[in-house]
């Protein structure tokens, strides 16, 4: 019901901005009317079939809503930049950059100068090229890269059920596609979007290598890490932090002789790309090496850097000891707290900031399974190194506005610690009062279908208390004897000199 109210207020939205534009003669307007509906067919075949392989029709319209959802956010980014800032962003920069540079692509002359091509310049070369095929309308690039961000957020949902089927995949699916501050931040003419469908295709590459689909894993994991690299390779250094810590703690659900010979391949394979990515990242940040003392000053200056909006300043965790990891991680994944807001945009992170909190209170169960489903699920292990990573990376900043926007790169791998199965001990599971069969004992067949009487205390032993005889029809006594050969009319008493008939009287 609620997913229909979502796309009904989609299409109002939508009409009402065709007037408009209509109206007003904008072809500002007229870029994002024409790539809407463009997009929206595209979704409609990819949300089939994701209905299909979830075998439930009602996941096609779960789909089309958060691709509605989706789309009001853009919506809403816009009117935000225009009306506060306004029109002040690095939005206005990228575009001003795609109109220079959209002439000269058009006639394939890339003499143009952008800068670094990996960073800023990527995005500009990108918005170039965007309006070289689409026209100059900011608002068209904005639905564009709120489309790949939503692709991002789509591949994430799935290699969640992929990679971990045994968890709360609608509850993840909920959060990921509709958590406002993801519907919001990447919806716009910037880096977020790019690098969350970055993000998405490394996610659902893992997810893919770890179901044995090798070749489309290996090809989509490449492509994302290829993605992100060019547009933030220290983003691709917390990517590969994750992938370390997959390979490392995480094992193969089916062990085979060719497990060991897997593993070393996998770590080769990691080793070339963590050369790849660190010789990408010595550039970008204008280091020769990458090591401690240098990762530190780069921390510094963006510390500086970051602080100079004094509306959004505050001071960050220093994490130059183990004590202080738990308050770096809450400054990086929930702040500003709700005494620290100062606007309207602060108050909106900290409202959702204070709803994952209680989410996480509410579903500590599942938070409790964190380092078992790491180790038996190496997609959680990639989910819980790239979360430590990050917040390793980004706690230098010292901008709740900046924050903000950077963590929605994390922030969907930080969800799935919330959706993992509950852990439930053993002996919970043998005694559950649901009457759920019992694990099989060894030696037991493998097709034994029998259900315990849980409230035999010896069941788990593989003790099974006697099933008591029908009554023999006409609701005659059961004889107790019966099964060694004597009779109703057999006196019990009378080997010893007394009759049944004949006992003596109780004195009292």
């Amino acid at each position: 019901m609620w997913c229909q109210i979502i796309v009904r207020v989609g299409l109002a939205t939508y009409i009402g901005v065709v007037i408009v534009a209509i109206f007003r003669g904008s072809w500002f307007l007229f870029g994002a009317i024409a790539q809407v509906p463009v997009w929206a067919l595209c979704i409609r075949p990819v949300a089939r079939r994701i209905a299909k392989a979830e075998r439930d029709p009602g996941v096609y319209g779960f789909v089309i809503a958060a691709f509605t959802a989706k789309m009001l956010g853009t919506l809403v980014r816009q009117v935000v930049a225009a009306s506060l800032y306004g029109g002040v962003s690095d939005a206005a920069a990228y575009d001003k950059a795609g109109r220079q540079l959209a002439p000269f692509y058009r006639r394939l002359d890339f003499s143009p100068d952008t800068g670094k091509l990996v960073g800023t310049g990527f995005i500009k070369a990108l918005t170039g090229f965007l309006y070289a095929f689409t026209g100059t309308s900011a608002s068209g690039a904005y639905v564009f890269l709120t489309f790949l961000s939503f692709l991002g957020l789509l591949m994430l949902w799935r290699a969640f059920r992929r990679a971990v089927p045994e968890g709360y995949g609608r509850r993840y699916g909920i959060l990921v596609l509709f958590l406002p501050s993801l519907l919001y931040w990447p919806s716009a003419l910037g880096k977020e979007g790019w690098a969350l469908m970055g993000v998405g295709l490394v996610s659902y590459g893992v997810s893919l290598l770890l179901t044995r689909a090798v070749s489309r894993g290996v090809v989509l994991l490449g492509a994302g890490l290829l993605a992100v690299t060019m547009l933030r390779p220290h983003v691709s250094l917390v990517l590969f932090g994750g992938l370390v810590l997959a390979a490392v703690l995480g094992k193969p659900r089916v062990s085979t002789p060719a497990t060991p010979l897997i593993r070393i391949a996998t770590f080769a394979a990691l080793f070339l790309i963590g050369t790849i990515i660190v010789s990408q990242a010595n550039q970008f940040l204008g280091t020769s090496n990458l090591d401690q003392n240098s990762v530190n000053q780069k921390l510094a200056k963006t510390t500086h850097q970051t602080a100079k909006d004094a509306g959004s300043r505050f001071t960050p965790v220093k994490i130059n000891n183990p004590v202080v990891v738990p308050w770096a991680a809450v400054t990086v994944l929930f702040r500003p707290l709700p005494w620290e807001a100062r606007s309207g945009q602060e108050l909106a992170n900290t409202a959702e900031s204070c709803l994952l909190i209680y989410l996480a209170y509410r579903w500590r169960r599942s938070l409790k399974s964190i380092f078992r489903s790491a180790r038996a699920s190496p997609y959680v292990a990639y989910c819980l190194g790239f979360t430590a990573t990050f917040v390793y990376a980004f706690s230098a900043f010292a901008n709740f506005g900046i924050l903000a926007r950077q963590r929605t790169q994390c922030m969907p791998l930080v969800l799935v610690l919330l959706c993992l199965p509950e852990f439930v001990p053993k002996w919970k599971q043998q005694w559950s009062s649901e009457g759920e069969r019992l694990p099989e004992s060894h030696g037991a067949r493998a097709d034994h279908t029998e259900t315990y009487d849980l409230s035999n205390p010896y069941a788990r032993f593989g003790t099974r208390t006697p099933q008591a005889h029908p009554s023999p029809p006409g609701g005659a006594a059961e004889n107790p004897y019966e099964r060694f050969g004597i009779g109703t009319e057999h006196d019990p008493y009378e080997p010893f000199g007394l009759s049944r008939r004949k006992l003596p009287k109780d004195p009292r």
